[in-house]
């Protein structure tokens, strides 16, 4: 969904809360355990991926 244009936009962050939200964010990663593993699995995606036998080279 679009804005109108002329919709009144709300004031810029004060870096008081671009502060809060970035502490913010690194509380609830560090409470994630730093890395979001997907299904809870043990290793990451990227651990087990195989990369392409195909080369442009």
């Amino acid at each position: 969904m679009f804005r109108k244009l002329d919709a009144p936009r709300r004031p810029p962050l004060s870096e008081r809360e671009k502060t809060d939200i970035w502490n913010d964010l690194l509380a609830r990663s560090d409470q994630a355990g730093g890395t979001l593993h997907i299904n809870g699995a043990a290793e990451l995606m990227s651990d087990s991926m195989r990369l392409s036998a195909y080369s442009e080279a």
